[in-house]
């Protein structure tokens, strides 16, 4: 039996947070108390939830293109299967990094999801260290990113066309220039 008012707190937080965060820890009497406890799975949720909103947060198109090719229940899964395998990192930005690794690891059959996936880390780059990008493209991305801001699964050509090159600029240099169907922000909004 476990006396709960006998635990030091910096064990019990060490606990309770390797426990909800699915991290190896010794197993203990402690930690399988916590394993047992219907609110740990409600906790659960609420982190992978929160870390889901981070990913899909900060590569919009990317996961859209995802769920638009294989649907929401085949999205979620792969969301479960990526945070089981890794740990949250504080930063949206190293977050989405990381599900780009995981993503060019797991190779899902989506043809050019390289693409997106390229664009929207160039991108976010772009507006961690204000360097201009360009990224390429084998067909018009433009009818694509209006498809996925509408939710819509685009239409891409299968055989490849002229190379649109996008310049991807930071925030205040697209500001200040005039736009023009070459430019995009850092960020496609919708």
């Amino acid at each position: 039996e476990v006396l709960l008012n006998t635990i030091e707190v910096s064990r019990w937080e060490l606990t309770l947070g390797s426990t909800v965060n699915n991290c190896c820890i010794e197993e203990d009497a402690l930690s399988q108390l916590l394993d047992n406890d219907p609110g740990i799975e409600v906790i659960k949720d609420l982190i992978f939830e929160f870390r889901a909103s981070a990913v899909m947060s900060a590569l919009k198109m990317t996961c859209r293109f995802i769920k638009t090719n294989i649907g929401s229940e085949k999205f979620d899964r792969l969301l479960r299967d990526f945070c089981s395998v890794n740990e949250s990192e504080i930063f949206g930005y190293s977050n989405a990094e990381r599900f780009s690794r995981y993503l060019q690891q797991i190779n899902l059959p989506i043809p050019n999801l390289d693409d997106m996936l390229r664009f929207e880390i160039a991108s976010l780059n772009t507006t961690m260290d204000g360097i201009k990008r360009f990224v390429d493209f084998s067909y018009n991305p433009f009818p694509v990113f209006a498809s996925l801001a509408n939710y819509q699964r685009p239409n891409i050509p299968l055989e490849p066309g002229p190379t649109y090159r996008l310049e991807i600029v930071p925030d205040e240099d697209f500001k200040q220039e005039n736009s023009n169907l070459s430019k995009i922000n850092t960020i496609y909004h919708d």
